[in-house]
């Protein structure tokens, strides 16, 4: 699940820059250093996007369990919040990543 993990923290931290830049009300072109440590983590998901989704319709309970605790790491969120909210990502992710990967087909 090493490839859903790196996805899974490269969100984490986007949701954590956009928090952060929040806290005054407003995003602006002043709060890119908030977002300039996503960079590396985004660039690593997208160069395993393509083996995201043979690892989430392989995963294990076992693995799916460590990956929220990876998640409960990054946020403070009840474990039943938590599980849903980690279903939906990992939904939009694999699209994502489905995409990710018909567009480098394409190009």
């Amino acid at each position: 699940m090493k490839e859903t993990e790196e996805i899974l923290i490269a969100f984490c931290d986007i949701v954590s820059a956009i928090k952060k830049s929040k806290e005054d009300g407003k995003i602006t072109i002043t709060d890119w250093p908030n977002f300039v440590p996503t960079l590396k983590p985004i660039t690593k998901a997208i160069a395993g996007a393509n083996e995201i989704k043979r690892e989430w319709e392989t995963r294990t309970e076992e693995e799916m369990q460590e990956i929220v605790d990876l998640i409960r790491e990054k946020f403070d969120i009840d474990n039943d919040i938590l599980e849903a909210w980690i279903e939906d990502a990992a939904e939009l992710i694999l699209n994502i990543a489905d995409l990710i990967d018909r567009g480098i087909k394409i190009f």
